[in-house]
């Protein structure tokens, strides 16, 4: 599916619990990969390196990811909440197997940050034993 600009920026507008719904994911990737924590520590570090590459360096080469990618592949597009992950932090499917981020860099900073909190809700609640 190919989203419009339109669409893109209309993700823009963060929801007040914009957390939340990145700890569920989370949460739903861990359950997807069978209870494995060190691949869903991986799917988040990715994430997060995917947002820090654009707010570091705002280049094209850094919005757009391949599908084909090994480490991607392995530990977020094999997952469907892997791939949520990545839509719900601005990266979405566009023709062929690239992912493209285009919001705002302001944005990303406040996903990244919304990143952050859910990882250590979802660890909490990992060592807390109540997965």
């Amino acid at each position: 599916m190919i989203f419009s600009s339109k669409q893109i920026q209309k993700s823009a507008i963060r929801p007040a619990n914009k957390a939340e719904e990145l700890e569920k994911l989370i949460l739903k990737h861990y359950m997807e990969c069978s209870r494995d924590a060190p691949k869903t520590s991986r799917a988040y570090s990715l994430c997060l390196m995917l947002l820090e590459n654009i707010i570091r360096e705002d280049t094209d080469s850094f919005r757009q990811v391949k599908t084909t990618n090994a480490q991607l592949g392995e530990h977020l597009f094999k997952f469907p909440a892997g791939r949520q992950l990545l839509e719900s932090i601005g990266f979405f499917p566009q023709t062929g197997n690239i992912y493209r981020n285009d919001m705002e860099v302001k944005y990303l900073k406040t996903y990244r940050t919304d990143l952050e909190v859910a990882f250590r809700r979802y660890e909490d609640f990992v060592r807390e034993g109540k997965s």
